[in-house]
């Protein structure tokens, strides 16, 4: 099955998840690595910034698949 295959509901529930799980295993990952806080929190800032990016190419990569297909049913 395609990633063109899902609902778009479920794929969005799911990259939603994905989203709230990854945030959350690195900000625990981060937290507790031997580091100074102030280089702790640079590295959280960068690596968000680094994941709000992905997924922000990510759901443009979606919403293009989902016109494609609305175009395709239209015609």
């Amino acid at each position: 099955m395609s990633d063109d295959d899902y609902e778009g509901g479920s794929a969005g529930s799911f990259l939603a998840g994905a989203v709230i799980g990854a945030l959350a295993g690195l900000a625990i990952g981060m937290l507790y690595a031997p580091q100074s806080g102030e280089r702790t929190r640079r590295k959280l800032r960068k690596r968000l910034d680094e994941f709000k990016e992905d997924a922000s190419d990510r759901a443009d990569e979606l919403s293009r698949r989902a016109r494609r297909k609305l175009a395709e049913l239209r015609d």
